[in-house]
């Protein structure tokens, strides 16, 4: 008699817009239904690589793509056994996940900035990653620093199904393809576009995730919710309050009391944000270039780069009417 069991899923995904926290929210919805519907069924068993469990545990975790690899530091360390001996001596590892975390990080970051609030999280609630049997990202892409990960991944036998929009270099594409139980990446679909159509391309409050994930994504803001959602997003929160976020998607709640506690916390903070940029800016003229003199105009403040870059230029735009050649901004 076949013994049954319960199988241990993650889902990491982008914390920064609608579409990374709307994918995850299909799919925290799909685990949450999946035993109803023979094909979800089938799916997961598929994923998994296994019919023999007769329970899902749906562990989330959200990410930027600075801590992308502390999180996987994480998921290392926390499945050792998924590691050969030889593997493990090359990563130092000495069984103590404290220790193995950073270890792991200072070899597959190249010894990068290790942010410690991220890493505290981390360690709080780390029975999260134990035990992993499926890890799957969304809305994360593939940056070229994060290749020595993907040369980590390949020596192990951790199960990774991977659903993006961002399309790496064709060479990289061709090893994650190899890599992955699933791996689907559109450069036209959005990703909760991409997780709808795999995991539930028919339910109703799936699709209009997709629909608000995509809107943010392409920059129509054609719903209000969209635009609310995406300015809260736009700073950093706590990883709570992106999970409640996350939960209410799921259950097609784009409108709620959270939310619009922590929205008008984002304007308030992002309006002191921009009063700081414009009080904070520098600009540097760099002379005998290849094309001349170029003007770096360069933002402090406390917003994300992105964010503080867009803003930089729109200010300038303001008082100039239009950006000139040689003109380079750069917000931090």
């Amino acid at each position: 008699m076949i013994e049954m069991t319960s199988v241990k899923v993650l889902s990491l995904t982008h914390e920064e817009d609608v579409d990374g926290i709307g994918a995850q929210a299909i799919l925290f919805r799909f685990f949450k239904e999946y035993k109803s519907n023979t094909d979800s069924v089938t799916l997961i068993s598929d994923l998994l690589g296994t019919q023999e469990f007769d329970d899902i545990i749906l562990e989330t975790a959200r990410t930027d793509y600075t801590s992308y690899l502390l999180y996987w530091s994480a998921i290392l360390a926390q499945n050792l056994d998924k590691l050969d001996d030889e593997l493990k001596k090359e990563l130092d590892i000495v069984k103590d996940f404290d220790k193995d975390i950073i270890n792991i990080y200072s070899k597959i970051a190249n010894n990068a900035y290790l942010d410690k609030e991220t890493l505290n999280l981390i360690s709080n609630n780390a029975d999260k990653f134990v035990n992993i049997d499926l890890v799957i990202l969304t809305d994360l892409g593939f940056n070229v620093n994060f290749q020595s990960l993907l040369s980590v991944l390949e020596k192990t036998n951790i199960k990774v199904a991977y659903y993006d929009h961002h399309e790496p270099e064709e060479n990289i594409q061709k090893r994650l393809n190899e890599f992955c139980k699933n791996y689907v990446v559109d450069g036209v679909e959005t990703s909760s576009e991409i997780v709808k159509e795999c995991f539930m391309p028919s339910d109703d409050i799936a699709n209009k995730i997709a629909v608000r994930g995509a809107d943010a994504d392409f920059n129509k803001y054609e719903f209000v919710e969209t635009k609310r959602l995406q300015s809260i997003l736009n700073r950093k929160i706590a990883d709570e309050a992106l999970e409640g976020i996350m939960l209410l998607l799921s259950e097609g709640k784009f409108n709620d009391s959270l939310i619009d506690k922590l929205y008008k916390e984002s304007e308030i903070w992002h309006n002191e944000q921009i009063e700081i940029l414009k009080n904070q800016t520098y600009q540097y003229v760099q002379e005998n270039t290849t094309h001349g003199s170029v003007t770096i105009t360069i933002g402090l403040s406390g917003m994300r780069p992105e964010l503080a870059t867009h803003h930089l230029e729109r200010l300038y735009k303001e008082k100039h009417t239009q950006i000139e050649k040689n003109q380079i901004f750069v917000g931090i």
